[in-house]
């Protein structure tokens, strides 16, 4: 098991806060508001709770906890 945390989570995301917008998917996020964010973050989900349910794994398990610092780091 793994020693990575929310709190590395979210320094990660505050550290590629501050590059621009075009090096950064997660700078993009940052500066496009948390409006935009928490938007993605339901699309992420939404899209984790189908791949769940369908057995499939077309989608990322981490990017909804990432969306989700993304939104409350905005």
């Amino acid at each position: 098991m793994s020693d990575f945390t929310l709190s590395d989570l979210e320094a990660i995301v505050a550290r590629r806060a501050l590059v621009a917008p075009e090096e950064s998917w997660t700078a993009k996020l940052v500066a496009a508001g948390q409006t935009k964010a928490a938007k993605k973050l339901g699309e992420e989900a939404v899209e984790a709770v189908i791949a769940a349910i369908s057995g499939t794994r077309k989608t990322s398990p981490t990017r909804p906890p990432i969306c989700c610092t993304i939104c409350w780091w905005c």
